[in-house]
């Protein structure tokens, strides 16, 4: 969520499922499959073949459809062969941290799996790098430049950074191609949620602006079902729900490509980011169940 660092958790996370979602209800045989909407789901290192098959299952009882990878070494290794037996579509990352050495091999195996045909041609180059300074912005620059030299022209090679950094930083909207990916939380920024929707598409519109004719995709958004208000905005499932669906409908119309936060709550999160509501993002809860 862009407000709070929560992508620093995403250092210690190999996976995170993003997955096709058109409603909060269950789509029957996905009559949108041209339209993504998702939903991010973090997993653990080390996370097991159960467990990645656990979640492979809620994605299929929600007919969701895709999953985006943060990290180009997920667990178990076999990640990749479970999701297209699962019939799910793959969008790989590569996470860049403060160790260069590791940003390097990252971004050797998603240019890997992406050539050899095991996920979609769109390459995301970390997730709000500069937001955390894990890299200079010369330093990132250049690692999307060296992503684009290696890779055919028409693979997107994209990141997903805070709306703020974006509009900061022209360079980094250049230098993408064929996309420009942001991450917007109108929650964050204590918009209450009868003008959520509004706000979000206000801040797209503007970067869209900003973008020329690369597609702007928003890799993260969403409203969380309990914890402490931000000011008007108010955290509900009733809220969540609304969210949710008046930004699907929105995405569906315009045809936008918008990733919801998240599959499943996460109580941890709670804990390493001092406010309740980190737990509280998922379409469902901890356990898998719907929530009501």
């Amino acid at each position: 969520m862009s407000r709070f660092p929560l992508r620093r958790l995403a250092a210690l996370c190999v996976a995170t499922l993003i997955v096709s979602l058109v409603q909060t209800e269950r789509l029957q045989g996905n009559p949108y499959p041209n339209f993504v909407a998702s939903i991010c789901w973090s997993l653990g290192r080390g996370i097991d073949e159960a467990k990645a098959l656990w979640g492979l299952n809620i994605m299929k009882e929600e007919d969701i459809g895709r999953l985006r990878l943060y990290d180009s070494a997920p667990t178990p290794p076999n990640l990749l062969e479970l999701a297209k037996k699962s019939g799910v579509r793959v969008t790989m990352g590569a996470w860049l941290g403060n160790n260069r050495e590791e940003n390097t091999d990252q971004l050797l195996m998603l240019r890997k799996a992406i050539s050899a045909g095991l996920t979609e041609p769109t390459a995301v180059i970390g997730s709000e790098v500069l937001s955390f300074s894990n890299v200079t912005l010369d330093e990132f620059i250049g690692y999307i430049e060296e992503t684009k030299r290696n890779l055919p022209e028409n693979v997107a090679v994209t990141t997903a950074e805070l709306y703020e950094v974006l509009v900061q930083n022209p360079r980094l909207i250049e230098v993408q191609r064929g996309i420009v990916g942001v991450h917007y939380y109108p929650f964050a920024h204590a918009i209450p949620i009868e003008h959520a929707l509004d706000d979000l598409v206000d801040h797209y519109n503007q970067l869209k602006m900003l973008s020329g004719d690369k597609r702007v995709v928003i890799y993260e958004t969403g409203w969380p079902s309990e914890g402490t208000p931000i000011g008007k905005a108010v955290p509900s499932v009733e809220n969540q729900k609304k969210y949710i669906r008046d930004v699907t409908n929105w995405a569906q119309a315009k045809g936008v490509e918008v990733y919801l936060f998240q599959i499943i709550d996460e109580p941890f999160k709670a804990l390493i980011e001092n406010h309740d509501f980190e737990a509280h993002w998922g379409l469902r809860r901890s356990d898998g169940s719907p929530k009501q």
